[in-house]
């Protein structure tokens, strides 16, 4: 077994026996890992009530650190039904315009107003990394949920 073990470049941490009678004693039990320096305490206890120890591994294991993720989106604050009703005599104004092009401008100057104050473009920094195990068809059926639940609340 110790062959194996060294041929893959593993170590084998438990080196006396762990189960013990009064006709034999048997090294039965292994903690293998490829990283001996996380193990910072390593115990064969007696076993109270069997012939078989029990065995005690403490492992430093250190959650990896993620660098920070930013994300840029849209940041929806208020109705804009109403911040377009706030610009109703900016709007009008259109009506007494003889220009199209300051109609236009006027108009692209209104919605850019609405949408710059309604929905923000904001980066902010993920507080968890997203998680590895949740695809694109997961998404689209969270999604697709989350839209079903949003508009059975508006039906009632």
């Amino acid at each position: 077994m110790a062959g194996l073990i060294d041929s893959v470049k593993l170590d084998q941490l438990i080196d006396r026996p762990t189960r013990v009678t009064l006709n034999s004693s048997t090294l039965i039990d292994l903690f293998i890992t490829n990283n001996k320096t996380m193990v910072t305490k390593l115990e064969i206890l007696p076993g109270p009530i069997a012939d078989h120890e029990a065995i005690s591994i403490l492992v430093n294991m250190k959650k990896p650190k993620h660098s920070p993720i930013y994300k840029t989106f849209c940041c929806l604050r208020t109705t804009y039904c109403n911040l377009l009703l706030n610009e109703v005599n900016t709007l009008n104004t259109i009506l007494h315009a003889d220009d199209v092009s300051i109609q236009v401008n006027t108009l692209t100057n209104v919605m850019n107003l609405c949408i710059d104050t309604y929905a923000p473009i904001v980066t902010r920094q993920l507080l968890r990394p997203p998680a590895p195990w949740i695809s694109e068809q997961i998404r689209s059926v969270i999604k697709e949920r989350d839209q079903t639940q949003f508009s059975e609340t508006r039906s009632l």
